[in-house]
């Protein structure tokens, strides 16, 4: 008698250790729900029987505390001759962290690829804007996140009033436009932890995705009932990712680089 594992639906592929075994294990490129089949033959009669598995991905997308001294953890970045780097001055965990100094008006930020069409996703960084001038209503994207095409997810924006730091939030919806969080978020002049979930509706005309910030932990902005159903995440970008004004210059600092899936991370 013979016996065969297959495929017999689902996303991905499967790869099986011994396909000719009764018991073998399975390994699954996607996500999702796969129906496997066991075949038996002793050359007169072949039955078969079948069994479903569901794949789940793993919570944790990407992480990186900059502890290596370099940028080699991120899937690219755009420095401007070494205006963003890491060093032990910008450390707000560990020994290392990011530092973005603002001599000019050029973008200068890391890139993460790691996200796959994402529905759902979070991520937690430590921000210090460490007195950075900046004129008032001065204002710029430090976080983003973006489908492959380019097509944007949502932003998080840093500005100065003249006195403080404040946070805001902006969500995409399907048709381009953005709905934004207000800058109610102030943020102080400190190393603090900053948390953002993004989630896509889930259907057209559900109506239901949204957009939350946390700063030390506290809920402080959302924006909800958002109609996004066709955004999806596939990269992010941290740093002065754009918007940069010839009223802002200085350095700030960013550290311990955490995203996932569904839990929330926290400090």
């Amino acid at each position: 008698m013979t016996t065969t594992w297959s495929k017999v639906t689902g996303p991905g592929t499967v790869t099986f250790t011994n396909p000719n075994a009764i018991d073998t294990t399975a390994s699954f490129s996607l996500a999702g729900s796969y129906t496997l089949r066991l075949t038996a033959n002793d050359s007169a009669l072949t039955t078969t029987d079948d069994i479903v598995i569901n794949v789940n991905r793993p919570d944790a997308i990407f992480a990186d505390g900059f502890e290596s001294g370099t940028l080699s953890g991120w899937s690219s970045s755009v420095t401007d001759g070494g205006d963003l780097s890491v060093t032990p001055a910008a450390a707000l965990v560990g020994s290392f962290g990011l530092q973005a100094l603002i001599d000019d008006n050029t973008s200068i930020y890391v890139t993460d690829e790691t996200p796959d069409a994402e529905t759902h996703y979070r991520a937690r960084f430590y921000f210090d804007p460490n007195t950075i001038p900046m004129a008032k209503d001065d204002q710029q994207v430090i976080f983003d996140g973006a489908a492959a095409s380019g097509s944007k997810a949502f932003e998080l924006e840093l500005r100065s009033t003249g006195r403080k730091y404040q946070l805001r939030i902006d969500v995409y919806r399907n048709g381009g436009t953005i709905s934004n969080g207000g800058w109610g978020t102030n943020l102080n002049d400190a190393p603090q932890v900053v948390e953002v979930e993004w989630k896509a509706a889930t259907a057209a005309g559900a109506n239901n995705g949204y957009l939350t910030l946390w700063v030390g932990g506290i809920q402080t902005s959302s924006v909800t009932g958002v109609d996004n159903d066709t955004r999806r995440v596939d990269r992010i970008h941290l740093g002065a990712v754009s918007g940069i004004d010839t009223g802002t210059r200085g350095t700030y600092y960013f550290d311990a680089f955490a995203s996932r899936r569904d839990t929330y991370i926290g400090p």
